[in-house]
């Protein structure tokens, strides 16, 4: 399980306290995005550490918002965003 320090955005072994992030696997889902036909559109983030235009996000201390307050990810010490998007 792994986890991100809030106090100094960095990944490790998830501790308490930290944002949960999710596990290791072998086989992770990470991009996706196709119209109801099938056809490839653009590459969409759904998970994992992404650059983000900074101008169309929120940013609260380590904590990434949209411009609605729909919690998007964490900002991590190297400037990248984990998203961790929930339904």
């Amino acid at each position: 399980v792994v986890g991100i320090n809030l106090e100094n955005g960095l990944v490790r072994r998830y501790q308490n306290g930290d944002e949960l992030i999710g596990v290791i696997t072998t086989n992770p889902g990470v991009l996706g995005n196709k119209n109801e036909t099938g056809e490839f559109i653009a590459p969409v983030a759904l998970v994992g550490q992404v650059p983000v235009t900074k101008d169309q996000v929120v940013i609260k201390g380590r904590r990434v918002f949209s411009k609605d307050n729909k919690s998007l990810g964490i900002l991590l010490n190297n400037g990248l965003v984990f998203l961790k998007v929930s339904p």
